[in-house]
């Protein structure tokens, strides 16, 4: 048996004869699976930056039942793999990772380090639902240092967009790409552009499910970030939805599958198959949702990404806190 590595195609072979294609599977880092003992992370959630000192703080919305509704936390790494709380210690919040308590129904769409202004160096995309007029506004907090926030007035990255959305810097274009959905409920991926932070391209489709697709899927969103003059994309796959409901609220599984692009703008599916799953992978225990969030590089080049995760399903891991971890992968 005779092993190729392929970059995401198969375009530069002549022939498929006795060929089977799979993808190369991320190593789950076993040591480092982290679960501060307070909250659960069942949300898309788990953003990792390097700070100028050399260590890795990672910040992370979740629930729990010692409180109400959902904060935002921190934890710190030397390495950026083995994870603890950071001890903040700050005025107003309960516990000493603790970063703030989000708005009522608020969730952390993603937290992004701009690498190009040289003022309000993190964007914190957050997305609060008004369940009274039934719609969502997407506000952008700013920071210099991941802890203390300021929510920038009048500025809406999103028009009524749910969270699972990630920002990655486009060379190409020299601008920032928010990858998004086009509004609440609307499973499907689209992306839109800003230099400035102040001023927003049209949200343009650009990932979608097809016919080839597992019966009933869909895409929850995508993470994306920039490779080596490529850029990367992971959609998050909602599948496995029993139909007797006649919704997809309640049950369903999401695991992750592979795109990627030349330019930034135009996305190809890679193998539809799933490349990070808890439903086929884990031996420690089924991860019924698995979140990709974030991702760093090594200093040889390796990737690790961050993935949060859920043991309960889509809908009652959301109502249910107490199962949710954030798994590392190398």
């Amino acid at each position: 048996i005779m092993k190729k590595q392929l970059f995401f195609d198969d375009s530069r072979l002549f022939g498929k004869d006795n060929v089977k294609r799979v993808y190369g599977k991320p190593t789950l880092i076993e040591d480092a699976i982290y679960n501060d003992g307070i909250c659960s992370t069942d949300f898309c959630t788990g953003n990792v930056f390097k700070l100028d000192d050399g260590t890795y703080r990672m910040l992370y919305f979740a629930h729990s039942t010692e409180f109400k509704g959902k904060k935002l936390f921190a934890a710190i790494s030397q390495d950026g793999i083995h994870f603890k709380p950071e001890a903040l210690n700050l005025p107003e919040t309960t516990y000493p990772h603790e970063i703030m308590q989000l708005p009522r129904d608020g969730e952390v769409a993603c937290v992004y380090e701009d690498p190009v202004s040289k003022t309000e160096r993190y964007k914190l995309l957050m997305s609060e639902p008004n369940w009274k007029t039934m719609d969502v506004v997407d506000v952008i907090y700013t920071s210099d240092d991941l802890i203390h926030w300021t929510k920038k007035e009048n500025v809406f990255w999103g028009d009524g967009t749910e969270p699972l959305t990630s920002v990655f810097y486009n060379s190409h274009k020299q601008c920032h790409t928010i990858v998004e959905r086009p509004f609440w409920g609307v499973r499907t991926v689209g992306q839109k552009t800003t230099k400035d932070w102040k001023n927003f391209s049209e949200f343009r489709h650009t990932v979608g499910v097809d016919s080839e697709e597992e019966s009933l899927a869909e895409i929850y969103g995508m993470y994306a970030f920039a490779y080596d003059g490529m850029y990367i994309g992971i959609p998050h796959m909602y599948r496995g939805l029993e139909s007797e409901f006649s919704a997809k609220y309640h049950d369903g599984i999401i695991d992750t599958q592979l795109t990627y692009s030349e330019d930034g703008e135009y996305w190809h599916r890679s193998l539809k198959q799933p490349f990070i799953s808890g439903v086929t992978e884990h031996n420690t225990a089924r991860r019924e949702m698995i979140w990709v969030a974030g991702s760093n590089r090594g200093e040889n080049g390796d990737i690790y990404l961050y993935a949060s995760s859920s043991k309960l399903p889509h809908g009652p891991a959301f109502r249910e806190p107490g199962t949710g971890e954030i798994l590392i992968y190398h």
